[in-house]
């Protein structure tokens, strides 16, 4: 079921260019390095150590651990935990991923 106001429409045009499983794995997990790198940029601007955001949303130091590394999936559910203990919005999170993500697609392209 489609969330109201959000589009996920960038979705798209990168499945429709990847493929091969592997190509959606790889993007996949670079998306999930660009999430786990604006999460960590979120929590060190609001001057948080990863202790008082895992005291803040209840998800365990292990799996915090795993998200901000990008060493595990990050569920619609920790992204909301997150982002509400941060006072980010989701939608702001995933706009920053992506453009990280795109940035990082245009200099590999030059390269």
């Amino acid at each position: 079921m489609p969330i109201a106001g959000v589009k996920f429409s960038f979705w798209v045009p990168l499945v429709s260019k990847m493929g091969t499983m592997a190509n959606v794995n790889d993007y996949a997990q670079a998306f999930n390095e660009a999430v786990a790198a604006e999460l960590v940029a979120y929590r060190a601007g609001a001057r948080w150590t990863q202790k008082q955001l895992i005291d803040a949303t209840g998800i365990s130091k292990s799996k915090m651990i795993r998200i901000e590394a990008a060493r595990i999936d990050i569920g619609s559910r920790d992204i909301a935990l997150i982002t509400d203990a941060l006072g980010v919005e989701p939608h702001e999170l995933m706009a920053r991923a992506t453009a990280r993500l795109e940035k990082a697609r245009l200099a590999n392209a030059d390269a």
